[in-house]
């Protein structure tokens, strides 16, 4: 898989701050869920992310213990108990991430940015004192999940 230096890796690691970004950062961090889960099938390694060893997906879809998996804050948002977080990561990763979003993300941590809108932007280039931004031009159109 590929690495996920600031992308993925610092909206899991920094709890962002305000409501409407939290909710954000949340919706962000299950694409990056799914981005990596969904991995091994766009390879080609398995036709489905519950035959893929080396994940989470079967701890965070089927319930199967998994001594190096715990839940973490945007997976205890699916749902109130373990059956419906179970219920709902499966149809999260039941839909393959669009050619667009797959897109985004690469360019996003081959460059080490983040996605999001400009309030997300503002935000983590405060907490983390540094551009945010893949993308050069106007910041307004600025790419989003």
């Amino acid at each position: 898989m590929p690495p996920f230096r600031i992308t993925c890796s610092t909206a899991i690691a920094s709890r962002l701050r305000t409501s409407a970004t939290s909710a954000e950062s949340e919706r962000y961090l299950l694409t990056c869920y799914r981005y990596i889960e969904l991995n091994p099938v766009r390879a080609g390694i398995v036709t489905d992310p519950r035959d893929y060893p080396w994940s989470s997906y079967r701890a965070n879809a089927l319930g199967i213990r998994d001594p190096i998996v715990s839940p973490r804050s945007g997976y205890q948002v699916l749902g109130a108990d373990t059956l419906t977080r179970h219920n709902a990561y499966r149809a999260l990763c039941n839909e393959m991430v669009g050619d667009t979003t797959l897109e985004l993300i690469r360019v996003a941590t081959n460059k080490g940015c983040a996605l999001g809108s400009e309030q997300f932007h503002a935000t983590m280039g405060l907490l983390l004192n540094r551009r945010t931004h893949a993308f050069r031009g106007s910041r307004a159109a600025g790419p989003q999940i």
